[in-house]
């Protein structure tokens, strides 16, 4: 499928598609409605995947070590279109989705719209029964004010499913195709509460717009290892989706390379950026370097009270970071993260760090 229908995706979830290209828009190659047939079955089926993957990975002796890279390889044309990332914001961040909370109905259309566009593309599911979706419980969530901004509480009693999003792109060297990058973002904001809407254009539109523009130029151009693309849902009521996969995966995190998770990177000045991490990074050189070619700052930083996806891959010996931007508290957590806060010349400067390098890990055999 083409351009054109990309862009009836889009309209579709914006709420622009004409009556003529609803009428023509062809069928999208995965199931959608995954909840209402196989969620009962889901675990097993996850299970069983796992086991098979993991026996695989054993046959290939795990990922090899990936020695120090001193200079990056050439890239192929990246092709990321900056217009096309700030749509993808304002679709997301649209007052029809609500702000995304993790179970909700504007959420499940999020997810739709992002599976849409990856089965457009032509990745390859990873969730549930052969789609892009893994479902999992949530609980019900109430919205209180902690030291000034406001944050979602878990309660005891039970919400309602939700969906971690799972895609990949095959390796095209069948020596090192089962060793995976993997690049994140959570996709759930806060919702809308007594009729206040939280948009969550920097929390994390922003970050899953940079994933899904990645994915877009990754898929035609495919490097020598496995890309894996993690669009996580819960974390804003505390890491629930990536907690969940990491207990659940269906791509073995032995197989692993390491996970680069964006969450809130495009507010406030074009170059800065920090980035939270867990245990050791073999390929900090890499990530150094990518800075430096994408001219941005960018520090480590500890954590303190927040958090972020990457932390429960970490745990699991995943080397692993999230990335933020250096002002990323900024409007957060308020009604003003809207499209008006995204910096453009931010949003470019991310993706192009986040191209560089993602390709490089998952192109170079290491020198």
């Amino acid at each position: 499928m083409g351009s054109k229908t990309e862009q009836n995706i889009r309209d579709k979830a914006s709420g622009t598609m004409s009556q003529e290209n609803k009428e023509q828009e062809p069928q999208a190659k995965v199931t959608l409605n995954r909840r209402r047939f196989f969620y009962g079955g889901a675990a097993a089926l996850s299970l069983l995947s796992s086991l098979f993957c993991a026996y695989w990975l054993n046959k290939q002796k795990g990922p090899t070590a990936l020695p120090a890279i001193t200079d990056l390889p050439d890239l192929p044309d990246r092709r990321l279109d900056l217009t096309r990332m700030r749509n993808n914001i304002s679709i997301l961040a649209q007052k029809d989705w609500e702000g995304r909370l993790a179970g909700s109905p504007g959420q499940a259309k999020a997810g739709e719209y992002v599976a849409r566009l990856w089965s457009n593309w032509g990745l390859k599911p990873k969730g549930d029964g052969e789609t892009f979706f893994q479902s999992f419980p949530v609980p019900a969530f109430s919205l209180s004010p902690v030291n000034g901004r406001m944050h979602l509480v878990a309660g005891e009693n039970k919400g309602n499913l939700t969906d971690n999003l799972i895609g990949m792109i095959p390796g095209r060297d069948p020596a090192l195709r089962h060793e995976v990058v993997a690049l994140s973002a959570h996709y759930d904001h806060l919702g809308k509460w007594d009729n206040q809407f939280y948009p969550g254009a920097n929390d994390n539109a922003s970050g899953v717009a940079v994933l899904l523009e990645i994915a877009k130029a990754a898929a035609q151009s495919p490097p020598r290892r496995s890309l894996a693309f993690f669009l996580f849902s819960g974390e804003e009521g505390g890491l629930i989706g990536s907690k969940y996969y990491v207990e659940h995966p269906s791509i073995p995190l032995e197989s692993m390379i390491g996970l680069v998770n964006l969450d809130t990177v495009a507010n406030g000045d074009k170059g800065d950026f920090i980035y939270w991490s867990s245990g050791n990074l073999p390929w900090r050189g890499v990530m150094e370097e990518a800075a430096r070619a994408a001219d941005i700052r960018l520090q480590p930083q500890e954590r303190g009270m927040h958090n972020s996806d990457h932390f429960p891959f970490a745990e699991k010996g995943v080397p692993a970071i999230s990335v933020l931007s250096g002002t990323w508290l900024e409007d957060n957590h308020t009604p003003g993260d809207t499209l008006s806060i995204i910096n453009t010349e931010k949003l470019q400067k991310i993706a192009e760090w986040s191209w560089r390098l993602v390709y490089t890990l998952a192109e170079s055999a290491g020198k």
